[in-house]
């Protein structure tokens, strides 16, 4: 259900809102410097709706999240929003050490000074760029392709490998110790096996509709779901046509794929029936 709603909602979120939002994360908001596109001071706590802004860290541990993943800054790093829209955004390290987790299947092309790299999809990539250190290591379970301008060569990076363009261009192995000391993304240990418990039947509850979220480009979707039906709910800006258009594309995009969902509009939005 829940693949379901998030494939949902990102459709819907390139077909009418078009840009995504980058918000600051847990981190310190004096921790950061943001410019905007014409060289002015920005408000961090406003979050990014638009490409051309700068992100400057002056403390390490800042990060920014997005609907489709987070970048992660150590101090010194800095990172322009080269095109922060769906379905191809883009970034560009202009300095410094920056982690970028993904958590959904896109593509996303990342630029340094010397080299361009396209990651495919979920998993945790660290780029590190300065005068003397051109790196990338790979700590995701896709291939990536890598192009260096300098020497305009293609490499293929593997899962758990890096290549260094300041040493000899080879791609390396990721050491485990290593990757347990850079790595974002963190996985719990597994229990031990355990006597299993009695198994104690409850009584059925009906359980009250759950209610989602999701900000995107400074509007809200909302997503309700009951047993058997999802409402959603959007912005104002969003026409009743807007929405049967795009029910309609993907209609004919997924064919049998859809097949038993069904859609209405009510007030404020769509009830799709499942």
């Amino acid at each position: 259900m829940r693949k379901i709603l998030t494939a949902l909602m990102v459709l819907l979120s390139i077909s009418v809102l078009g840009a995504v939002s980058l918000s600051l994360g847990d981190g310190n908001i004096d921790g950061v410097s943001l410019y905007a596109p014409d060289g002015t001071i920005a408000d961090v706590s406003a979050g990014i709706q638009d490409s051309g802004y700068l992100i400057q860290a002056k403390e390490d541990g800042q990060y920014f999240t997005s609907p489709f993943g987070s970048i992660h800054l150590n101090a010194g790093a800095a990172v322009a929003v080269t095109d922060f829209t769906l379905p191809s955004p883009s970034l560009y390290i202009i300095e410094g050490t920056v982690s970028i987790v993904l958590t959904e299947d896109i593509e996303l092309e990342v630029y340094t000074p010397t080299t361009l790299a396209v990651l495919p999809g979920t998993g945790e990539y660290v780029f590190s760029t300065n005068a003397d250190t051109e790196e990338f290591m790979n700590l995701s379970g896709n291939a990536v392709t890598t192009y260096d301008a300098v020497t305009a060569t293609e490499s293929e990076i593997l899962p758990m490998n890096g290549i260094s363009r300041t040493e000899s261009s080879v791609p390396f192995e990721i050491p485990a110790s290593l990757y347990q000391e850079i790595s974002v993304v963190r996985t719990e240990a597994e229990e031990p096996a355990s006597e299993p418990e009695p198994v104690v039947v409850e009584p059925v509850v009906e359980e009250a509709p759950e209610v989602i979220a999701y900000k995107l480009a400074g509007y809200e979707l909302t997503f309700v779901v009951a047993d058997g039906y999802v409402d959603l709910l959007y912005p104002s800006i969003v026409t009743d046509g807007d929405a049967a258009a795009f029910f309609a594309y993907e209609t004919e995009k997924y064919g049998s794929m859809l097949d038993g969902i069904t859609y209405s509009f009510i007030d404020g939005g769509a009830r799709i029936n499942l």
